[in-house]
């Protein structure tokens, strides 16, 4: 054998070798936020009325709504983002509370680009009014002047008591569905976040 074909052959292997210890490596940082996830999920998980996890394959069809500036657009054309789907009503005590919170968790998240936050409202067409004058006052028309307007929403996800909160891959994937309101900008929901985005 040759020197040059044995030094070829030595570098494969080398090659080779490195390959199957970084994907070693991999693998067990995932397991471990894998079980890491498990766990905060239970914590997180106690603190709202209802809290599935979606162990299965299930995605959000196209649903169109009407964005800030009233443009139609589709919720799920994420632009490769996780997205945090909050579903609300002007009407609903809890929703209007947690959407100060929604917005600061929304301005964490937009630093490390691969989230976003989307409230839409699924309240009737004669309080449209209503919807800004509320958007407004709490300072969150960027995340919240979202509007159902062809009742998407509400033919496809489970809205019998708000807030409802969907939490989807870049996919489009449904990896949580939420329902209760919650502090959106706690340490520990950011910290469920951040595993969400190593596991899934």
């Amino acid at each position: 054998m040759s020197d040059s074909y044995r030094g070829f052959w030595d570098r494969y292997v080398l090659f080779i070798g490195a390959i199957f210890i970084a994907l070693i490596y991999y693998f067990a940082i995932w397991i471990l936020a894998y079980v890491q996830l498990q766990t905060v999920e239970k914590k997180v998980g106690s603190e709202f009325k209802w809290f599935k996890v979606y162990n299965y394959d299930a995605y959000l069809p196209a649903i169109d709504v009407l964005d800030p500036t009233g443009q139609n657009v589709n919720i799920t054309d994420s632009g490769g983002q996780y997205t945090i789907l909050n579903i609300w009503a002007t009407w609903c005590a809890p929703c209007v509370k947690e959407l100060p919170s929604l917005k600061q968790l929304d301005t964490t998240l937009k630093r490390g680009k691969k989230w976003r936050v989307i409230a839409v409202s699924i309240d009737f067409q004669e309080n449209l009014g209503k919807l800004s004058a509320f958007t407004k006052k709490y300072d969150v028309e960027d995340i919240a002047n979202y509007y159902d307007y062809k009742r998407g929403i509400q033919k496809n996800v489970n809205v019998g008591s708000l807030p409802v909160t969907l939490i989807l891959n870049p996919s489009g994937k449904i990896l949580y569905e939420i329902h209760g309101d919650a502090l959106w900008h706690s340490k520990e929901i950011i910290d469920f976040l951040r595993l969400v985005e190593k596991v899934h």
